[in-house]
């Protein structure tokens, strides 16, 4: 049919499916007929022939010239594309309303699929510019395996299984030696040819041992017992050679200060650290540079020597905290350092990637896969740049576990998708804080490592680590002595209070109750919105697309396939019940040039669904069957949102682990179970349909055959009661089987519209289109028939004359296996590294149980009597660090932790608050029924 206006056209410049260079394609459309202000119609041709083909809607944009400028102009999009890889095209579908087209997806020409990611890392730096020892470790992952990897002219098999921290999402490893300081471009192919590309810079160690950074300034001073330390500020970019060494500084040149967020044991997990240093000015601003330079300019190393300097603390300096006298210098200068984990909360847990479009620039997509817990919270370390290693003491193993070199952290797996709400992602300060929270662990800043630490192996006099590099390598391991003993004045390797400190104690609770978050996969079984769901085959000019509002669902004709599937696994027995939810908006388009209102007209529209779990399907009355059931929803409004709801029990089997298939058709004029019938009695000018269900109430449609002044006719009829014996005629239609005494029922007409049957040649035969909007689709299991459980709370006693409850809310935890599919329902659970959920741990042979029940006994232990809370100055003539904790040998063997203090080096003089952890006079946790109180409970 010859349309109205043409839109635009593009020339092929290269051959490609059916395409060959020369084609032309033009799309026309016709003026609308309902309202006037956009295209009713449209048509695409090819060399003049209107296209059919779904093939001819794969367009390369390579091969055609002015394809952007032709996208944009049919979309009104302010969109670029270009084709990045020769093997990909973008596949566009017809849709019969604007934008006309619709971006799909990008999909393999030759067949597969092109999934391919690479991925590298320095693992080695180099030694100086004239060494060719760095090392750069890639990793691959994809279908079409086996990979290769391209790196400065040598190619390598990347086909070393990965295992260790990176297991869960990468599948295959390979390293490059020999490689000097230098930009890389690496080079990932499949074995489909595919390929994709990424880069990897090898730095120098400057002469501070810090990549990338060169030293400005240095000093040196010593504390009051003759200890010398060393300071030196880096800066970035600067070349390797002679800092400038200061000779005066302030009364205070170095002070390490330590922050947590509270005194109370559960919530000090990041523990964070700054530095002031105090510089003098012999000239006006002399330093002022450090304020007006961005956040990552400058770098401080903080150094203690024995025996050669060693690295104790590192940080970037804050511009904003610059600070100095401002009068005649010369003047005092401060300059801050943070260990920037006060800054992990502004950081999203998202990967950036590179745009596929003209601009390039870098958008951020959810952290996907199940990943080792090691590997979570080293990519939200890295985007502080600190580029630092591990030392990991956490001895808490689940029973599967090795235990010997290794870390349960790196052994540990969680499904990063628990991470997100939709599209809101958590921030990396709570994502690290989740996994942490379960261990009692702590994380800190010192000797350039990350050091993660159980507060309960901080009580030992000596805590063994396992130490990792900066890409995760297990590269030994170590301990230190946290503690420094109180001794009396004239001793050595002591600490001492200096007066002028003030003694409370932390309060004391009743019951530990332990919220665990059960978080659900989406509503139920499925995952968010519709992640997971596939579109169904489609013929014709049938069209779907995902968009922010939901899935639409389009048929311009009887397309029975036009549909979206999930699939996917569920546990569950006979006692437990499915509910299957989703809401629905269906538009019939059969303009009339007498009667354009009818477009939303049309009573008894139906919808399909079809629910297969095992080897049986389910019918709306909740009957399992064994062979295919596709049920039906009558809409009675067009063009209004419904909500389709149905809840049925699954059916008895030997097996509890079931695999699911869930189809939500298209709405079609003629998609429903009605079977074709030739039934005698009917009117035979109307194509009748008979229903499955003969009972009061059930519908019909029925269609004139013949066309009359071009427009068809539907007509729609219930199955109503009536003793008439006359003849049918077209508004009352007896069933064959009628009978006025024993089956007195009738089909009575109760609506009809007409379409012009002129305005499609497309759509000759069904009349218009449709259109189908799908949103919030919710497929849940009900274990035992009620809804899955969001929360569920365990109860440890800490002190049975207290009357204050402490609350905790806990986000990763072990299955408590209250209910039997829940693996299959929550997202947040630990699990192994072969997806099983971890289930019994055990710390120093103290017996097996669930980690939250540790971390409960743990703290019910701590919080059952008054835990002492110290401020004020201390001298120590030991070496006072963030690791460090106080020792009282003659209070109770008390042990105190450095909560929140400044340590002042020079003066060795330390202030501020520490906190109990530990001591003889705390009680061992007993198991016993809350409601029988005992004094033989408590010690």
């Amino acid at each position: 049919m010859a349309l109205l206006y043409k839109i635009g056209s593009v020339t092929v410049t290269g051959s490609f499916n059916s395409w060959v260079a020369g084609d032309v394609i033009e799309v026309f459309f016709d003026y609308d007929q309902r309202n006037g202000t956009f295209p009713a119609m449209y048509e695409v041709q090819k060399n003049g022939s209107t296209i059919t083909s779904p093939q001819d809607s794969m367009w390369p944009p390579a091969i055609f010239e002015g394809f952007a400028l032709f996208y944009r102009y049919i979309t009104n999009e302010n969109v670029e594309f270009v084709s990045d890889d020769a093997a990909l095209v973008y596949y566009f579908e017809h849709q019969n309303e604007f934008p006309y087209f619709e971006k799909k997806s990008r999909e393999n020409v030759s067949g597969g699929v092109n999934d391919l990611e690479g991925f590298a890392t320095t693992t080695t730096q180099a030694t100086d510019a004239n060494s060719g020892d760095g090392v750069v470790t890639v990793y691959a992952k994809g279908t079409n395996n086996p990979f290769t990897a391209q790196l400065n002219g040598v190619t390598k098999a990347v086909s070393t299984a990965v295992s260790g921290y990176q297991y869960g999402y990468w599948d295959y490893t390979t390293t490059f030696t020999g490689l000097y300081p230098g930009d890389y471009p690496i080079t990932f192919t499949d074995t489909l040819g595919y390929t994709r590309e990424t880069d990897v810079t090898v730095q120098t160690l400057t002469d501070s041992g810090q990549e990338g950074y060169g030293e400005l300034y240095d000093f040196i001073f010593q504390d009051n017992n003759g200890q010398q330390y060393k300071v030196e500020i880096l800066e970035r970019g600067r070349a390797s050679g002679s800092p400038t060494t200061l000779t005066k500084m302030g009364a205070n040149p170095f002070t390490l200060s330590t922050s947590a967020i509270s005194t109370e044991l559960h919530e000090i997990i990041l523990l964070k650290t700054t530095a002031t240093l105090e510089l003098v000015s012999e000239t006006f601003r002399q330093f002022k540079f450090f304020a007006t330079a961005d956040d990552e300019k400058y770098k401080v190393k903080f150094y203690r020597e024995d025996s050669g300097y060693q690295l104790k603390w590192e940080g970037f300096i804050s511009p904003q905290d610059y600070e100095e006298d401002f009068f005649q210098p010369p003047v005092i200068t401060k300059l801050v350092a943070h260990d920037r984990l006060g800054r992990l909360s502004e950081y999203r847990f998202e990967r950036e990637v590179e745009q596929e479009d003209l601009l390039s620039q870098k958008k951020a997509e959810p952290v996907t896969g199940v990943l080792s817990q090691l590997t979570i919270i080293d990519f939200c370390l890295k985007k502080l740049n600190q580029n630092q290693g591990y030392r990991i003491a956490c001895h808490l193993f689940e029973d599967d576990q090795a235990t010997s070199n290794t870390t349960p952290l790196d052994q540990t797996f969680v499904d990063t998708s628990c991470y997100y709400k939709g599209d809101e992602g958590m921030n990396c300060e709570e994502v690290v804080k989740n996994i942490l929270e379960p261990y009692g662990a702590v994380l800190l800043n010192w000797e350039g490592y990350w050091y993660i630490v159980r507060k309960e192996e901080m009580e030992a006099a000596t805590v063994n680590y396992i130490q990792y590099d900066s890409s995760l390598t297990q590269d030994g391991t170590g301990s230190y002595t946290p503690r420094v003993s109180f001794k009396s004045a004239g001793s050595s390797d002591m600490y001492r209070w200096k007066g002028s400190q003030s003694l409370t104690y932390e309060p004391i609770y009743r019951n530990i109750n332990l919220k665990l978050a059960y978080n659900l996969k989406g509503k139920g079984l499925l995952t968010d919105g519709f992640d997971g769901w596939s579109r169904g085959a489609v013929s014709g000019f049938a069209t779907s697309g995902l968009g922010p509002d939901g899935w639409t669902l389009g048929s311009a004709n009887s397309d029975s396939d036009t549909k979206i599937v999930k699939t996917g696994l569920l546990e569950g027995t006979e006692s437990d019940s499915f509910k299957l939810k989703y809401t629905a908006k269906c538009w019939v388009f059969k303009p009339l040039k007498d009667d354009p209102e009818q477009q939303l007209k049309g009573p008894y529209f139906p919808l399909k669904w079809s629910l297969k779990v095992g080897t049986k399907y389910v019918d709306t009355s909740g009957v399992w069957r064994t062979t295919a059931v596709e049920n039906q929803f009558l809409m009675d409004q067009l063009g209004n949102a419904e909500t389709i709801e149905y809840e049925f029990p699954l059916y008895g089997a030997s097996n509890s682990e079931y695999s699911y298939e869930l189809t939500l058709y298209a709405g079609s004029i003629y998609e429903s179970d009605l079977q074709n019938a030739s039934a005698s009695g009917l009117i035979t000018d109307i194509e009748a349909l008979t229903t499955t269900s003969l009972n009061l109430g059930a519908r019909l449609i029925g269609r004139v055959g013949t066309v009359d002044n071009g427009d068809k006719d539907f007509h729609y009829y219930e199955l109503r009661y009536d003793t008439d014996t006359g003849s049918s005629d077209i508004k009352n239609i007896k069933p064959t089987d009628h009978h006025a005494s024993t089956n007195s029922k009738r089909w009575e007409r109760v609506g009809q519209w007409s379409y012009d049957y002129g305005a499609y040649s497309t759509d000759s035969l069904y009349g218009a289109y449709t259109k189908t909007l799908i949103t919030a689709p919710e497929f849940s299991i009900l274990p035992n028939g009620q809804e899955p459980p969001k929360e569920e709370v365990f109860t440890y006693v800490a002190n049975k004359n207290n009357k204050v409850d402490l609350d905790i809310d806990l986000f990763h935890f072990d299955l408590s296996g209250v209910i039997h599919s829940d693996q299959f329902i929550y997202n947040n659970f630990l699990r192994l590294a072969d997806g099983s959920e971890t289930n019994a741990w055990e710390y120093n042979s103290g017996g097996e149980a669930k980690i939250q029940e540790h971390l409960g006994k743990y703290l019910a232990k701590k919080y059952g009597v008054a835990r002492q809370r110290i401020s004020g100055n201390f001298y120590s003539d030991a070496e006072i660090t963030p690791l460090s904790v106080l020792y009282d040998t003659g209070d109770d063997n008390r042990v105190m932790m450095l909560s929140s203090i400044d340590m002042n080096y020079k003066e060795m003089d330390f202030q501020g608050e520490c906190v109990e952890i530990s001591s003889d006079d705390t009680p061992e946790y007993f198991d016993f029924d809350q409601d029988d109180f005992k004094p033989a409970d408590f010690k």
